[in-house]
């Protein structure tokens, strides 16, 4: 992230460690996160821009090996009028050759009741769930429950905790509800991508 990178993704300017406390310098993004944003009305460019913007950045890290394994709208930074960047490393890692991988989160794992060691339960896909080989397509299901929220303004299985939203998506194969008005090619975008079969969600560079 240190290295000239993408503009949808941000970059590490530096880190910083003194006895046991380690912090990085990111950059800066003045607009907040995508969750804090959706708390009010937004037009509709702004699904537009931030749709691309989070597409092309997970192109991106996918075209460079990198999974990021926490895509959710904390996690989606916003900067000035346009700017759209994937932020939030901590749990990203390298695809492996085969394609698949069950590595854990870098250092210590921090479990609480949105978040297990793999990811956000509310984003996460099934394979992960279910503690199963899964590959870079975890991301672009996650990148279909950011639709949901873009088209909402609401998290997924908000009328459910976390842990419940688990069990809905890994064990009962369950989705968010999307309105009745989606237009139809929206709708199979997002059904697409958080399919069940893995095989049949499209790539990122295809979003």
């Amino acid at each position: 992230l240190s290295q000239p990178g993408h503009p949808n993704v941000v970059r590490l300017l530096g880190a910083v460690e003194e006895r046991l406390t380690r912090c990085v310098i990111l950059e800066y993004c003045d607009g907040g996160d995508l969750q804090q944003a959706l708390q009010r009305p937004t037009p509709r460019r702004f699904f537009f821009r931030v749709a691309s913007g989070v597409a092309t950045g997970l192109t991106f890290l996918h075209a460079n090996g990198v999974m990021h394994r926490d895509l959710k709208s904390p996690n989606v930074l916003l900067h000035g009028e346009h700017g759209v960047k994937i932020a939030d490393f901590g749990l990203a890692a390298d695809v492996q050759p085969t394609g698949l991988t069950r590595t854990h989160c870098l250092g210590r794992e921090v479990l609480t009741p949105e978040t297990g060691a793999r990811g956000s339960y509310r984003w996460m896909a099934p394979e992960i769930v279910m503690h199963e080989a899964y590959s870079k397509s975890a991301d672009v299901f996650s990148y279909a429950m950011i639709l949901f929220e873009l088209i909402t303004h609401t998290v997924p299985f908000s009328d459910r905790s976390a842990l419940q939203a688990a069990v809905s998506i890994g064990l009962q194969g369950k989705r968010p509800r999307l309105p009745a008005g989606t237009p139809t090619l929206l709708r199979d975008l997002v059904e697409s991508c958080w399919a069940e079969d893995i095989a049949s969600r499209p790539r990122a560079l295809h979003l």
